[in-house]
């Protein structure tokens, strides 16, 4: 699994206003050269408070 686009990369998003939410894409190709089951772990480093943030992914051939 590699990353293969983002629009986050050296971005900063600071929010507008009370309650504004703004947001990244991150987009994740699972290409595998072999047959089974594969994960991984997506993990973003910034300056929130409980930095970095992660999710498991997976992918089945």
């Amino acid at each position: 699994m590699v990353k293969s686009t983002t629009t986050c990369t050296g971005a900063t998003v600071e929010p507008s206003g009370e309650g504004a939410v703004q947001s990244w894409v991150i987009n994740v190709t699972f290409s595998p050269t072999a047959p089974g089951i594969f994960t991984g772990t997506l993990k973003i480093t910034d300056n929130a408070e409980h930095s970095p943030q992660t999710t498991t992914l997976s992918g089945t051939t």
